[in-house]
């Protein structure tokens, strides 16, 4: 038994079914961190609470385009995919990182209808793009800019929308100094996989955990580094308790047991044993 190498080759597999090139594999960090950035970006349908700052509910394009920005808004209410409006980066799996959504946890929607789909299954791109934040079950929608302004997707405005709007989506520090945005800084930070205090309508912020070195966000790292701490006191916990896994009365040899672990979801972990075909749910144990 080893779930690790298990989690390792689902991870492979998932990456293989969204397109990604498993060739040149890596270690299991990078994996997790090239799918869980994937599948961020993909925006995975999920039933949404639509809130709308107020300066996009003043932008006059807010009403010119406000048949499209309904469409949008009872997809995401009803759970259906926002994939059409994304970036066409989405179709290429081995693409570049999106900077806006790494370092600042905003996505892009093109506001095009549905009725202008292509063979992609794109609409068509767009002058206008709405700028949203997706936290939890909700999706703030920030504002509209148009897609030729000058250093769009670097516009510390975004920050200052969401801050005025809904502060709670950022980190905030006392008693530090923090950094008067540029678009030369943050250029050089994003380059740099660096993480800065940001000075934000007289406050101090961060948008969200921060990057490593490798590009890689904080939270992802503590995700995976959680999840491997939870597989090994799975592991444990099933060698310890074998019988009550796979029966009290199953005459089996422990030494050609052979368990493996075959998909997750939450705090429960599907495990099947190969030789005598049993297939269980491991919870995470309360209290870790």
């Amino acid at each position: 038994m080893d779930l690790k190498d298990d989690l390792r080759r689902l991870t492979i597999d998932r990456l293989a079914s969204h397109g990604f090139s498993t060739a040149d594999c890596g270690s299991l960090h990078s994996l997790h961190a090239a799918l869980d950035s994937h599948i961020v970006r993909l925006v995975l349908p999920s039933r949404y609470d639509i809130k709308i700052s107020e300066q996009l509910r003043n932008n006059p394009q807010f009403e010119l385009l406000r048949n499209v920005v309904d469409e949008i808004s009872d997809d995401l209410r009803s759970g259906r995919s926002v994939v059409p409006y994304l970036s066409s980066q989405v179709l290429m799996p081995d693409r570049r990182r999106d900077n806006l959504l790494t370092f600042w946890g905003i996505h892009h929607l093109h506001l095009n209808s549905r009725t202008t789909l292509d063979k992609r299954g794109l609409v068509a791109r767009a002058d206008q793009l709405l700028f949203v934040r997706f936290d939890s079950s909700v999706a703030h929608f920030i504002d509209i800019i148009p897609h030729n302004e000058t250093d769009l997707f670097i516009n510390s405005r975004l920050l200052e929308i969401v801050d005025q709007n809904w502060p709670h989506l950022h980190h905030s520090f006392k008693k530090v100094t923090g950094h008067d945005l540029t678009a030369d800084l943050i250029r050089k930070v994003q380059k740099g996989n660096a993480n800065i205090l940001i000075n934000i309508n007289g406050r101090v912020i961060m948008p969200n955990s921060g990057v490593g070195a490798d590009g890689v966000l904080m939270d992802v790292k503590w995700q995976l580094d959680r999840l491997m701490m939870q597989l090994r006191i799975v592991e444990r916990d099933v060698r310890v308790n074998y019988p009550r896994y796979f029966g009290a009365n199953l005459r089996l040899d422990q030494t050609f047991a052979h368990v493996r672990l075959v998909s997750m979801d939450g705090r429960q972990f599907e495990l099947w044993e190969e030789v005598s075909g049993s297939q269980v749910r491991a919870e995470w144990p309360d209290g870790h």
